[in-house]
């Protein structure tokens, strides 16, 4: 089929059908504040500037997660292994809506999830994320034969949703705060789920969709609602891309053997979550970057076969 108009709105699928609590919300579908005078709103973020909790405006819909509480320590691979009984018995939160389906630029599609940790710990980090967040956006926007859908979410709730043609960079980095644990698998486990209804949703459309999926992060889970084994078990029978991202921390860098650990349990974590593409950047602004492009260069070539 002939591709339209870009933005042209022909239909909407429900996100949220398993869900056991959250307050319901619609994410809504809308123009975009540009950024002022061409200025690259990452970069005019400062490392060390805090960043304002988000909130609602005519630029976009968030719709919030409970913000878990920070326990102020840290907690291993085998800590969070070993609560397996207490984690699948906590109640699930997570973040609801609709999903509008908007009529691609191209006569295929690639969902593309993006799962950015926002955790505490990522404050230092967030400007090299969003650095390379902006980078990937941009290499995917030259994808010939393609269009793209891109769901990108945080821990606290949602930072954009809609065709890449519409992404704003600037809302993105308003939204993009450093607070709370990191609730990586369920989260990650939603994200999923809601990746593929939206890849249903054009395929029912007689759109061909693909498949592909980021997680971000540069910890362990804590105060989690899944186990790796419960998004291993889903994404074994999907065929989706998925790529974990575990940043290592600059106070494991300072040796060989403990950069060689944190690659293990980052390796080991998302080998339980059943992915079998796994990056470990260290915490430099270069390195999150090559990441970044790393895997944008990799959805581009699977978008184009």
């Amino acid at each position: 089929m002939t591709a339209q108009k870009d933005g042209t709105r022909f239909g909407g699928i429900d996100a949220d059908d398993d869900l056991n609590e959250g307050d319901p919300a619609d994410v809504e579908s809308g123009d975009r504040e540009e950024g002022k005078n061409g200025s690259d709103p990452v970069n005019e973020l400062a490392d060390d500037e805090p960043v304002a909790e988000p909130s609602q405006s005519s630029s976009g819909a968030l719709v919030n997660l409970d913000a878990p509480e920070d326990e102020n320590q840290e907690v291993g691979l085998d800590d969070f292994l070993k609560k397996e009984e207490e984690i699948k018995a906590a109640p699930k939160k997570c973040y609801t809506g609709t999903v509008e389906l908007l009529m691609p630029n191209a006569d295929r599609i690639t969902v593309v999830g993006m799962l950015l940790d926002n955790s505490g710990s990522m404050l230092y980090k967030r400007k090299a994320v969003l650095d390379g967040l902006n980078r990937a956006i941009d290499a995917l926007r030259g994808v010939k034969g393609s269009d793209f859908y891109l769901r990108i979410v945080g821990f606290h709730g949602e930072f954009y949703s809609g065709l890449i043609s519409q992404v704003d960079i600037a809302h993105i980095t308003q939204m993009y705060y450093a607070d709370g644990c990191t609730p990586l698998v369920g989260t990650a486990l939603q994200l999923f789920d809601d990746v593929k209804k939206i890849a249903e949703g054009y395929r029912a459309k007689g759109i061909p969709a693909k498949e592909a999926l980021l997680l971000v992060t540069d910890g362990i889970p804590e105060n989690d609602t899944a186990m790796p084994m419960d998004f291993a078990e889903k994404l074994g029978q999907a065929n989706c891309y998925a790529v974990g991202m575990g940043i290592i921390k600059e106070e494991e860098s300072s040796s060989r053997d403990d950069v060689r650990e944190s690659e293990m349990v980052f390796r080991e974590l998302f080998e339980k979550m059943g992915i079998k593409t796994v990056m470990t950047p260290n915490a430099s602004p270069a390195s999150i970057r090559h990441a970044f492009d790393e895997f944008s260069r990799s959805v581009s070539s699977i978008a184009s076969m």
